[in-house]
């Protein structure tokens, strides 16, 4: 092993063993499905969702500006957009998962017919 080409993962893991705390392997980042996310502060955004340890990424993301339903975002992840849900362009929205307070799964095939 290079230690000029360690990562910091690496050194933490060392830096780990070295103390004797037991080293837990972080879960492998998860496969992209639609879902509303419910940030901090009141954002709301939708788009394909994926966790890679401690981090969350949303990309194709729209900002929910406007919900437009009668019955909350339980009846927008079902139906897809309304005619009242307005939704701005997101990019890729990157977050920490301590940020999120929910998260609603999406019919894909409603939101890929609106």
């Amino acid at each position: 092993m290079d230690i000029e080409e360690l990562t910091l993962k690496q050194l933490r893991e060392i830096a780990a063993m070295a103390q004797g705390i037991p080293v837990v392997a972080s879960p492998p980042p998860s496969a992209p499905s639609l879902r509303i996310v419910v940030l901090k502060l009141g954002w709301v955004v939708v788009g394909m969702y994926s966790e890679d340890g401690d981090a969350a990424v949303i990309t194709d993301a729209k900002v929910v500006r406007r919900w437009g339903t009668k019955a909350g975002l339980g009846e927008l992840a079902a139906s897809g957009p309304l005619a009242n849900t307005i939704l701005d362009p997101g990019g890729t929205v990157r977050t920490k998962t301590l940020a999120i307070v929910a998260t609603f799964d999406c019919d894909e095939a409603a939101w890929n017919n609106s």
